[in-house]
């Protein structure tokens, strides 16, 4: 299962523009899940919303309950640079463990998740990942990581640089 919070989603679905990735997730085996917190208070914008909307009545994004208020003062208290959809994504993953990766694209998200033991990845791995299973062409990994450049979607451009000249 992949948890997004939501960089991934809105980096997908607005800025790059890019629905079909949730295909190509769920062909790869995964299940897409995003916390309740992201869906109720960070997938705000409307045209976000409604794809969102499309892709859990056709049972692509699944929506996971709420964690616990203990469960998230606590690690708000830890962690308080952290925003509720990331603190949720970090506690379905710790409940959930193996499979299950936190699709984290904040530097201080990721660096809690790294002390957490928690496993996770980008939008840019994610993409990654998909050109190295060979779910997605070169061409299309290209075209996807394109997109996010002239987007206003924060990537490490080196990294999709590297994608932009050919590498994999």
């Amino acid at each position: 299962m992949k948890v997004f919070d939501a960089s991934g989603i809105i980096g997908m679905l607005r800025e790059i523009g890019r629905p079909g990735i949730i295909d190509m997730i769920i062909k790869l085996g995964h299940r897409v899940a995003v916390p309740s917190a992201v869906m109720e208070k960070e997938l705000v914008e409307e045209c976000v919303c409604r794809m969102v909307g499309e892709l859990v009545a056709q049972g692509k994004i699944s929506v996971l309950r709420a964690c616990l208020p203990d469960e998230m003062s606590a690690l708000q208290h830890e962690y308080p640079e952290l925003g509720l959809g990331e603190c949720e994504v970090i506690l379905h993953c710790q409940r959930s463990g193996e499979g299950v990766y936190g699709i984290l694209d904040d530097k201080q998200a990721r660096a809690a998740a790294e002390e957490l033991n928690i496993r996770y990845t980008g939008l840019v791995g994610l993409i990654k990942l998909l050109g190295d299973r060979e779910i997605a062409t070169p061409i299309e990994i290209r075209k996807i990581f394109e997109a996010m450049m002239s987007s206003t979607f924060r990537a490490p451009a080196d990294v999709v640089g590297s994608y932009q000249a050919g590498g994999s």
